[in-house]
């Protein structure tokens, strides 16, 4: 045993991001304040700021990965080019939201990445803009929701329906543990390529950390210059999808199968449809932003949608219409006039009562665009179409300093 024990420590050793300290201690009030001034949190508009975390440890994300980690979202995901295309689907509540930007270790061998981080419970707007201390921010880098490093590589994760091939407890059982929350943040800070992002995340035991908040699985689409892939755990197993370019929040590894099962329709299958018959209109950052803008969440909740986005609301778990329940789908009948009638005026009326605790609908909380050539993020926050933001990497590296 304790043979075995020496040789996985050494193992742990090898890889990036060692895992195997003891769980970190907490903040005295002084190191509290040093932590929050090194943030240099800005205020951009209401629910979104700009921050930078210039020194963190993944012991401190690990020891909060099965507590408080991470909804997905409904989300969608495009790759054209050089160019990222990414929705960030979620509840409409008082979650703050963080371009955030991490610049490089030589030190621990990380990439300067530039991201997007957020959907963390514990910190609120409110909570935000007290300036006061929360233990949430140090796991601020392992909430990335999407990023793009100094390389050009390219990730971001996305839902998918929890069950569906089984749940990953463990794909690679004797090595060391990574949450799937963490997959983003770890690959952009540690890969330059495709091909090295794949090697690191077979070196890891990675497990769906599934809460009573989150109870999902997830994938992700990794691009650099040359490649793009998906990637999707099936019965435990890691399975690299190749040049999958359109992701919404199905299964691809059996994608035709999935779109022939009435008894389970995918969820996002119409926004992928969308996707894929304007795909070629997706080529510049202009066109990129506009097909994410046609696929808003919000058409989710309008009666004039076309054609109706019934998957939202005909899930097995009925996640994208609150807890609502999945409709009969016996008859085959998907159609707005048919089973799924009842859910959608449900959602109507969650709708009409605006952001907070009791509105069980979505929104497109944000579209962004990467761009790998300029190392720059392109923003529309909360469907807020008259407003756009561009943040480049050299900018914000400069401004930080």
């Amino acid at each position: 045993m304790k043979t075995l024990l020496c040789i996985l420590l050494i193992i742990s050793l090898m890889l990036p991001g060692l895992c195997l300290a003891a769980e970190t201690a907490p903040l005295t009030p002084e190191e509290q304040q040093a932590y929050m001034d090194s943030l240099k949190l800005r205020k951009i508009e209401d629910y979104l700021y700009l921050v930078t975390v210039p020194d963190y440890d993944y012991q401190s994300g690990i020891d909060k990965a099965r507590e408080l980690f991470m909804p997905a979202g409904g989300c969608a995901a495009i790759q054209n080019g050089g160019l990222r295309g990414r929705n960030y689907d979620w509840t409409y509540d008082d979650q703050a939201y963080f371009v955030i930007y991490t610049p490089a270790d030589g030190a621990q061998g990380r990439h300067a990445v530039l991201g997007i981080s957020g959907s963390i419970k514990e910190l609120t707007k409110d909570v935000v803009e007290s300036g006061e201390w929360n233990s949430a921010y140090r796991s601020l880098p392992f909430a990335t929701l999407d990023g793009i490093n100094d390389a050009g590589l390219i990730c971001n994760i996305l839902v998918v329906p929890s069950g569906a091939h089984g749940y990953t407890t463990g794909s690679n059982p004797g090595m060391p543990e990574l949450s799937a929350s963490m997959v983003n943040r770890y690959v952009l800070d540690f890969a330059s390529t495709v091909d090295e992002a794949i090697e690191l995340l077979r070196g890891r035991n990675i497990y769906m950390p599934h809460t009573a908040y989150m109870d999902q699985e997830f994938h992700w689409m990794i691009s650099d210059r040359e490649r793009t892939v998906m990637i999707e755990f099936i019965d435990n197993e890691m399975v690299v999808l190749e040049d999958e370019r359109i992701s919404t929040n199905f299964y691809l590894f059996d994608f035709d199968k999935t779109r022939e099962t009435v008894q389970e329709v995918p969820e996002g299958i119409e926004r992928y449809d969308i996707i894929a018959a304007g795909y070629d209109t997706t080529g510049t950052r202009e066109g990129m932003m506009d097909m994410l803008m046609s696929i808003f969440y919000s058409k989710t909740y309008s009666l004039d949608t076309v054609p109706f986005w019934y998957s939202e609301y005909a899930s097995v778990k009925g996640l994208h219409s609150g807890d609502f329940g999945a409709p009969d789908l016996s008859g085959g009948d998907l159609s707005l006039a048919g089973s799924c009638r009842a859910d959608v005026e449900k959602a109507l009326a969650s709708w009409a009562k605006g952001r907070g605790a009791e509105n069980n609908t979505w929104i497109s909380v944000y579209s962004a665009v990467y761009d790998m050539d300029g190392l720059e993020l392109e923003l529309v926050f909360q469907e807020n179409r008259g407003r756009k933001y561009i943040f480049s990497m050299e900018s914000i590296a400069a401004m930080m300093q």
